[in-house]
């Protein structure tokens, strides 16, 4: 996935397409239609797009050495690192459960 709305790459692990697939899935399932899903979709899209590489310092830091972490929608958080060129998301998890690193 690369975000449609930024100048700089965004780039997702085959771990965090995974999540980000089943999470759109679920509530395309839940819903009966693609509606929301399409709508959290853009917003992450804009959120990832907003930050710039090399500038901003988002989210706060984890224990993992350069990854960070931000919350999105209230229900949500995105773990990601900010390289040189590209923001590249690492994975992405319902943040009403426990969350676990490894």
């Amino acid at each position: 996935m690369v975000a449609q709305f930024s100048k700089h790459k965004v780039e997702w692990t085959p771990l965090a397409k995974k999540q980000w697939k089943n999470i759109l899935d679920f509530y395309v399932k839940r819903n009966g239609s693609q509606d929301y899903s399409l709508k959290l979709d853009i917003r992450l899209e804009k959120l990832l797009a907003s930050f710039r590489p090399n500038i901003d310092q988002p989210g706060e830091l984890t224990n993992r050495k350069g990854i960070r972490r931000i919350g999105f929608e209230n229900r949500f958080a995105v773990f990601f690192r900010m390289k040189q060129d590209c923001i590249e998301v690492t994975s992405i998890v319902d943040a009403r459960r426990n969350i676990r690193l490894n």
